[in-house]
């Protein structure tokens, strides 16, 4: 449904900072009835990501994530990549 470039900000500090960070990116969805769940003629050629750690997110509960949509994202396999795996990780995103 959309193709392009994915930014977040890589916080793991060091001395690098913060830096931002830039993936190549698609972005698939489910498809009922021959319909995409997802409407993306509009979206940016760039899309910012926020990282939320997953402890707030379960916070949250079901109640707010109830109409939600879910992606899928198919990023290009690079540094950026690998940087934001880590951070991933590291956070317990």
């Amino acid at each position: 449904v959309w193709k392009g470039a994915l930014e977040w900000v890589d916080k793991r500090g060091g001395t690098e900072g913060e830096q931002k960070r830039t993936v190549n990116c698609e972005i698939s969805c489910i498809v009922a009835n021959g319909e995409v769940a997802i409407k993306a003629e509009n979206w940016p050629p760039k899309l910012y990501m926020q990282l939320i750690p997953k402890a707030i997110v379960v916070s949250l509960g079901s109640r707010y994530y109830r109409d939600s949509r879910s992606v899928l994202l198919h990023p290009t396999r690079d540094e950026a990549l690998e940087a934001l795996r880590i951070q991933m990780e590291t956070n317990k995103l």
